[in-house]
């Protein structure tokens, strides 16, 4: 199984840019298009964005696997 990278609980409920091997985080921000208007200004290629769940996000459920 991979590693799910973790990022840091300042980043809760933020929008962010992974670097294309999902190691690090290149920019963050509040909306999707904020943190596009980041990533183009840095000059980063082959980004990933993704949604930080914040604090408050449950997420739950169940398997059934005969």
């Amino acid at each position: 199984m991979d590693k799910v990278p973790l990022v840091s609980l300042e980043l809760s409920g933020k929008w962010i840019a992974w670097d294309e091997l999902h190691t690090h985080v290149v920019a963050s921000g509040a909306s999707l298009a904020d943190v596009h208007e980041e990533v183009e200004k840095k000059g980063e290629k082959n980004v990933w964005f993704d949604k930080v769940p914040s604090r408050t996000d449950f997420f739950g459920g169940a398997a059934f696997h005969k």
